[in-house]
């Protein structure tokens, strides 16, 4: 170690992956953590009941000559979610599992074909034209490439300014672009440059400012560190929530990181093609999940101190996600998961609140929680045989 004033007892403070349980990590004391911020427990913001979005696929020439009708893609599958006032959610899943795809939808840049998405009490999936121009100021999205959604033709400080003149924004009701750079963390100089010469940080950064122009209340973001080191992940992931904090902002944050979940969010929502499993407090989904598929997920989080490591089995999840063009009958997780019988098979099961605040989609959630209480300790599979596990 090189460095004067190290402390071994200060060890681990602020690191992305210390905790005290496996994968979820303690808050960083550099701004204030999800659970000491005051989150409203009756104020929805946004409420989804049954979204389904669905891309058609065009007929191929056989097909159209044989008569064949034409196929789509459920991305998103009658997913319905609460969404309050000042709070953070993660959303997680494997890749392909809809999560960019529901993220796009709430904020309509992707179209719905069923289902409401209610803003403050008005369903917005309606919307059109000027009506629809006038949201955008109220829900932005802080897109997983900052390169990708900047424009290489224009400087940091056109970049900013271009949303006020896309809404004819007056000039008093704007930040200027120093209070916008000194928001997140930027220098004035930083200003008269092109996206090209910005690093990874300073990139994502000005994607946050952006994003922030309009005074908006709710924020998509899709892999906010995707690409990042880990410290200047970490700067960013502190950036978000003193910005939550200061300026009373939603989050939705897309990603596959369930590190970064458990130390910025007060609530996780686990999505598995195109469904919401499991949704629940930080708390409860780091400490007793319900699903096995969350159960998975968080088994296969590296912990490199082997002093916080979990004792007993790790829940090994196999295979790879099934196609959208051709789902899995009944629950679609039933062929990766080691706790299916012939009832999932056949039945899909009900969403439903098993305790409160946390909701799971599983016909043997109950199941689910005893192994965690008492799991195995035979060294074959980490579950019960399921010749052997009770139906009811």
């Amino acid at each position: 170690m090189r460095c004067v004033l190290y402390d071994p007892a200060l060890a681990g403070v602020g690191s992305l992956t210390a905790g005290g349980s496996a994968g979820k990590p303690a808050p960083a004391e550099a701004s204030l953590s999800a659970q000491e911020r005051i989150v409203p427990k009756d104020e929805v913001l946004i409420h989804l009941d049954n979204l389904t979005t669905t891309f058609s696929i065009r007929r191929g020439v056989r097909d159209f000559i044989q008569g064949k009708p034409a196929s789509g893609v459920r991305a998103v599958d009658r997913v319905s979610l609460e969404i309050r006032r000042g709070e953070i959610i993660g959303l997680v899943g494997e890749s392909g599992s809809g999560k960019t795809t529901l993220g796009r939808t709430i904020l309509q840049l992707i179209a719905s074909q069923g289902g409401e998405i209610d803003f403050e009490g008005r369903d917005i999936t309606q919307l059109k034209g000027a009506r629809l121009r006038k949201l955008r100021s109220q829900i932005q999205m802080i897109f997983q490439d900052p390169y990708a959604s900047l424009s290489p033709r224009m400087r940091v400080y056109d970049l900013l300014e271009e949303p006020y003149k896309i809404h004819n924004i007056p000039v008093g009701e704007r930040y200027s672009v120093s209070q916008l750079l000194e928001m997140v963390g930027l220098s004035d100089e930083q200003s008269a440059k092109y996206p090209h010469e910005l690093s990874g940080g300073q990139a994502r950064r000005v994607g946050i400012a952006r994003a922030l122009t309009l005074h908006p209340e709710f924020l998509v973001a899709d892999e906010p560190t995707a690409g990042l080191d880990v410290s200047v992940a970490s700067s960013i992931l502190n950036l978000m929530k003193d910005l939550a904090y200061r300026l009373s902002l939603t989050y939705l944050i897309i990603t596959h990181n369930l590190n970064i979940v458990g130390y910025v969010a007060d609530r996780v929502a686990v999505m598995y093609l195109g469904q919401l499993v499991e949704v629940g407090t930080t708390d409860q989904i780091f400490d007793h999940q319900l699903h096995p598929y969350t159960l998975a997920l968080l088994s296969a989080i590296s912990e490199p101190d082997p002093h916080r490591r979990p004792t007993g089995e790790r829940w090994r999840l196999e295979g790879e996600i099934p196609s959208q063009l051709n789902p899995p009958s009944g629950c679609y997780f039933h062929p990766r998961c080691k706790f299916a019988q012939e009832i999932c098979k056949q039945t899909a099961p009900l969403y439903q609140e098993a305790e409160a605040e946390h909701w799971v989609a599983c016909h043997f959630y109950e199941r689910v929680r005893e192994l965690q209480d008492d799991p195995p300790k035979s060294s074959g599979s980490a579950l019960t045989p399921q010749e052997e596990m009770p139906v009811g």
